[in-house]
């Protein structure tokens, strides 16, 4: 495996088709090659699940639901809070 050269770090590595934050823990956030992969490793064999790698973002997390087919009816924003999580640390290259 190897890194993809356009994905920046830090990111977040994730199950490709779990809501939320359902496979998504503090480990989640990587910033180097090494720990891409073993998050990558781990998710494809406990999980058995394909997975996908997202640039970290600054910022709120909202979802917003639709309903309907023909008549749809959107439902209120939710917002997914992650609680006290600790800064993302500094690499040798200075990125975050």
């Amino acid at each position: 495996m190897w890194l993809p050269k356009r994905l920046k770090l830090p990111c977040i590595v994730k199950p490709l088709t779990e809501e939320a934050s359902r496979g998504v823990s503090q480990a989640s956030i990587v910033d180097d090659e090494a720990g891409f992969l073993a998050r990558i490793k781990m998710i494809q064999e406990r999980m058995e699940f394909d997975v996908i790698a997202e640039e970290c973002i600054e910022g709120r997390e909202l979802y917003v639901s639709v309903i309907g087919d023909r008549a749809l009816r959107i439902l209120p924003a939710r917002e997914m809070t992650f609680g006290d999580m600790a800064e993302p640390r500094q690499t040798e290259t200075g990125r975050r």
